[in-house]
């Protein structure tokens, strides 16, 4: 299956966004370091990589005025299931 096909069967973006959003949602701005919780993720562009595990790593941007000031990388299996997520700030 290609990666488009991924992509599009297993609502990735959404899925990424979902995650995303609960993270946001559920954690203290101290424990994100962030300073405040209206930061976007770049969901137009995001990198993909196949991992040595044969799972699929997916990493978007997080902006704060339309700046990068950190990521977000999804990990799926090859049944679109999520395996774990890193929220990382500069």
């Amino acid at each position: 299956m290609k990666i488009n096909e991924f992509i599009n069967k297993h609502k990735i973006q959404e899925k990424i966004l979902n995650s995303f959003s609960h993270i946001v949602n559920s954690n203290k701005i101290k424990d994100l370091n962030i300073e405040d919780k209206e930061i976007p993720i770049d969901i137009k562009k995001i990198d993909y990589k196949q991992t040595e595990l044969n799972q699929h790593s997916f990493q978007t941007s997080i902006l704060k005025n339309k700046k990068e000031i950190g990521y977000y990388a999804v990990f799926f299996t090859n049944d679109g299931n999520e395996i774990d997520d890193f929220f990382v700030i500069n």
